[in-house]
C-alpha cells in the first residue's frame, strides 16, 4: 500500500524538523492514516497501473477499487475450491465495463450450478486506471491525522502504544474517535463515492 503522505509532509505541517527516529514514526503514522482512509472510503487513492484485483462475487455488478478505469486486460474467475482452475472470461459476452469512471463491471447474470461464475466465486480483474495521483483532500487528511498523532507523541507525557506484537513491533490503527474532525471532513464517505 502507498502512504498518501510522508515524514517531510508531516514535518512541514508541524513546522519543525524531525529526527531520524521521528521520521520513521511519522511514516508509520502516515501509513496508518492512509489505511484508515482506505477502510473508511472503501477505496484506495493511489495505486500503480495496471492493477490485478481479486474480488469475491456478490452480485452481477462488480466495483473496482481504482478508478477511473481506462481498460480491462483480463478477467478470470474460479470457484473457491482449493486448486480450482481459473476460467478466462470473454469481453462483451461474459462481462462488460459499463461505467469506466466508477469502475463498474457487469457480469450479465450470476451463474449457478456447475458453471464457475457464481455468487461467492473469485474474480480476478487485471486493468489499467488513472488513479496514480493522490487527491489533495486525501493527502491533506492523511497529513492532519498523522500530524495529530505525531504531535501527541512528540510530547513524552502523552505517548501511547496502540499495540505491540511478540516481536516488539509496534502497530498503529485508527478509529473515528482518534481522528481530528477537520480531517474527517476531508474524507468522502462511501455513499458519495458510489453516487
Amino acid at each position: 500500500m502507498v502512504a498518501y503522505a510522508d515524514h517531510d509532509d508531516i514535518a512541514e505541517y508541524l513546522g519543525r524538523s524531525l529526527s531520524e527516529a521521528q521520521q520513521a514514526q511519522a511514516d508509520m503514522y502516515a501509513s496508518a492514516a492512509s489505511a484508515f482512509i482506505d477502510d473508511r472510503t472503501g477505496t484506495t487513492w493511489a495505486e500503480t497501473s495496471p492493477t490485478a484485483e481479486r474480488i469475491t462475487i456478490e452480485s452481477h455488478l462488480v466495483y473496482l477499487r481504482n478508478v477511473p478505469v481506462t481498460s480491462i486486460t483480463t478477467v478470470t474467475v474460479r470457484d473457491v475450491t482449493p486448486g480450482g482452475a481459473e476460467t478466462t472470461l470473454v469481453a462483451g459476452v461474459d462481462y462488460e465495463l459499463v461505467d469506466a469512471p466508477k469502475g463498474i463491471i457487469s457480469l450479465g447474470t450470476v451463474w449457478s450450478g456447475s458453471n464457475p461464475l457464481y455468487k461467492g466465486g473469485l474474480l480476478k480483474v487485471t486493468y489499467a486506471h488513472t488513479k496514480t495521483v493522490v487527491p489533495d483532500n486525501i493527502k491533506l487528511a492523511t497529513i492532519i491525522i498523522a500530524s495529530h498523532h505525531m504531535n501527541s507523541s512528540l510530547n513524552p507525557l502523552s505517548q501511547r502504544v496502540r499495540s505491540m506484537n511478540d516481536n516488539r513491533a509496534i502497530s498503529v490503527t485508527f478509529r473515528d474517535r482518534d481522528i481530528p474532525s477537520d480531517a474527517l471532513t476531508l474524507i468522502p464517505s462511501r455513499r458519495l463515492l458510489l453516487a
